[in-house]
């Protein structure tokens, strides 16, 4: 885990125990292995499905059914909301633009996502090709953070499922990229404040297992224009990674508006359908990444 200036260490403490009593309501997070509808991540092993069916279903990924009213509001979300940080602290966890710093950069990741981004490993985006073992998804490419369990992540390497933090432990990356929520933010199935939380724990039950790796949670970006998650729907949800980030001593990564078209939805250069990233989208995404360093 990163460590703040002293101005922000004060600040983390004074809301701690607040975030504590949060954090020990939560539920423990685990991977939905069939794509965003079950917990249980050995019916899957049972079958014998990994995270190479995308070959079978690039299209077929992020459900776009619209939230139910009663659990979205269109009413933003401000971060005195959903955070006691003040606002230094916040602003110190989110990356700023800076020198583009090379494809040597890239190396030092690992990806922990769902099926947006899976195409780094899919489409050979990374050096080591389709054969990398530092795209960390579900044993079918897709992971929530609303099951009751911890998370569970199959780690190509090993052809075996373990938990976030142990796989993360296992190939101890530099960085941790974490890029997940869509199942949650396009249901409503999580409130805010809930989205959060479980977001701020996964984060903590990483940083207990590799204290060394230093985390990034990138912002949620919008979906395909043919669903109805558009980049409004995601600002909220947003807000909460940036919040649970900041309390859990890891970093923002905010580029929704790189892949934002004008229409509110994902830019149709960079969509692959079902709100995945094409390998042009992928491309920007590592630039963008590089240019973001820390």
């Amino acid at each position: 885990m990163r460590f703040f200036s002293k101005k922000v260490q004060d600040s983390l403490k004074s809301s701690r125990f607040s975030a504590a009593l949060a954090a020990a309501t939560a539920a423990m997070l685990i991977i939905s292995v069939p794509a965003f509808s079950s917990c249980s991540a050995e019916n899957d092993a049972e079958n014998g499905t990994t995270g190479t069916d995308l070959a079978e279903s690039e299209t077929e990924g992020a459900d776009s059914t619209a939230p139910e009213e009663e659990t979205k509001s269109d009413e933003k979300l401000s971060y005195s909301d959903i955070t006691e940080l003040s606002s230094d602290v916040l602003e110190e966890a989110t990356l700023k633009s800076s020198l583009d710093a090379g494809s040597e950069y890239i190396e030092k990741f690992a990806f922990l996502c769902d099926g947006t981004i899976y195409g780094l490993k899919y489409y050979g985006m990374l050096s080591e090709g389709r054969e990398t073992d530092r795209v960390l998804t579900g044993a079918s490419t897709s992971l929530n953070l609303s099951c009751a369990e911890e998370i569970i992540v199959y780690v190509s390497s090993s052809d075996a499922l373990m938990t976030a933090g142990d796989a993360v432990a296992t190939i101890s990356p530099e960085y941790l990229l974490i890029y997940l929520g869509t199942e949650e933010a396009q249901s409503g199935s999580l409130s805010y404040s809930d989205f959060k939380t479980s977001y701020g724990d996964l984060i903590a039950s990483i940083s207990e297992k590799s204290p060394s790796t230093v985390i990034i949670a990138m912002s949620l970006l919008p979906g395909s224009d043919d669903g109805s998650f558009s980049i409004s729907d995601a600002e909220n949800y947003n807000v909460a990674i940036l919040a649970a980030a900041a309390e859990n001593g890891a970093y923002y990564l905010d580029l929704s508006t790189y892949f934002t078209g004008t229409d509110g939805f994902l830019r149709d250069d960079c969509d692959a359908g079902s709100s995945r990233l094409n390998t042009t989208g992928l491309k920007y995404l590592l630039e963008y990444i590089r240019k973001y360093s820390i």
